[in-house]
Parts: C-alpha cells; sequence; structure tokens
C-alpha cells in the first residue's frame, strides 16, 4: 500500500496550490493543483491542511477589498486526487481557520463576529455525502486562534479567550461520533490559565493523547 503526505506548496497572487510528495520526498514534490483562484486584489491567506488515511482538508482565509473576512475549506476523499466544491464555513465575518480529519470527517474551526463578539465555531462534515454538523464552542465574550484536533474516540477544539482583560487558554473536548453513535463521551472543559494571544497556540492529537503547546 502507497502512501501520500500532502502540503501546501505555495499560495501566490491570489492561488492556493497543493503538492503531493510520496513517502520520506523520495521523488520530490509532484504535479500541483489549484485550489483556489481569488478576484483581483483579495488577500488569500492559507491557515491549515490536515491528512489522515485518504481524507484530506485544507482551510484559508479571504480578506476581500473592502476589509471583510471570510474562512473556507476544501476536502478530498481520495487522498487529493480530487477536491470537493470550496464551502464557507459562516456568512457572517469570520477568520483562524483550523482543521483536522478522521473517521470519515472532516473538522475545522474558526471565530466569527456576532454583535460585536468573536465567537469559537465548530464544523463537522463528511468526506463522502452530505450530512453535517455545525455548533457553537463559545456563546459570548472575544474568543481568537482556536485548533482542532481529534485523539481516538475524542474530537478536542483549544482557543484563547478574554477573561477579564486578559488571554487565557481554553479547551473543550467531546465525541467524534456523538450523534452517529447516538450516545455522548462526558464534554471536558477546560481553562488552563493565561496565554499570549499574539505567539499563539497548537493542538494535536494521537490515539490515545491530546498535546497542547502554547506560549505564557
Amino acid at each position: 500500500m502507497s502512501m501520500r503526505r500532502s502540503a501546501i506548496a505555495a499560495a501566490l497572487a491570489g492561488t492556493i496550490v497543493i503538492g503531493a510528495a510520496g513517502p520520506t520526498l523520495a521523488g520530490g514534490f509532484g504535479g500541483t493543483t489549484i485550489l483556489r483562484t481569488a478576484a483581483a486584489g483579495t488577500e488569500i491567506r492559507v491557515e491549515d491542511i490536515a491528512a489522515r488515511g485518504t481524507g484530506v482538508v485544507v482551510g484559508w482565509q479571504e480578506n476581500a477589498p473592502g476589509g471583510g473576512k471570510a474562512t473556507y475549506i476544501r476536502r478530498s476523499s481520495n487522498g487529493g486526487a480530487t477536491f470537493r466544491s470550496r464551502l464557507r464555513l459562516d456568512t457572517r465575518p469570520s477568520r483562524d481557520v483550523q482543521v483536522d480529519v478522521c473517521d470519515g470527517w472532516a473538522w475545522a474551526t474558526h471565530v466569527f463576529q456576532e454583535s460585536g463578539d468573536w465567537l469559537v465555531g465548530l464544523d463537522k462534515r463528511a468526506l463522502v455525502g452530505s450530512f453535517y454538523e455545525r455548533s457553537l464552542v463559545t456563546i459570548g465574550g472575544l474568543s481568537r486562534k482556536p485548533d482542532v484536533a481529534c485523539a481516538g474516540e475524542r474530537l478536542a477544539v483549544a482557543w484563547f479567550q478574554k477573561v477579564g482583560g486578559v488571554w487565557h487558554v481554553k479547551l473543550h473536548a467531546r465525541g467524534v461520533n456523538d450523534e452517529a453513535k447516538g450516545d455522548q463521551l462526558p464534554e471536558e472543559n477546560l481553562d488552563l490559565g493565561t496565554g499570549d494571544m499574539a505567539k499563539g497556540l497548537t493542538l494535536a492529537g494521537t490515539g490515545d493523547h491530546l498535546f497542547l503547546a502554547w506560549f505564557r
């Protein structure tokens, strides 16, 4: 069985390009696929890419000439050979998109603006088919720079949230397949203390562990 490891190769002149390389990059990167070419004056920020098995998802942000921000994903179920159509995550202003893939699902978290607040949203999208689930991780306040990761049956989101004027690192964990299984794993909601939002955080998962790194 051959494996493909994918990475963003370039994001220049308003175009998102993806390239694929074989095991250990022995053959270098092969041909590229254009995922998005934006209108003149639109700034594209490539945010994240994730791959597991034959599932691939890419997330990016587009800043329109007038200052509007929007987040998008494209996903693949065949190792990046083809990608489904571009999907906007929210009709409201949104930014800071991060993605992961697990158990047949593409996950995307981002922040969107609602009545002056910036809230953390979570999208669960089938790699094959049309099923999707959208949920709120926060219900008020100012949040920034979320990340998402799968770890076995768990799905976790971490982000920065203003608490009393100070940035704190928050973490929410739930089951990956709560709805599909018809039951739910106990939710976990943690405040991990202060963090430097400007320097970011990153979240990763293995079969039975979650790892979260941030600057304090």
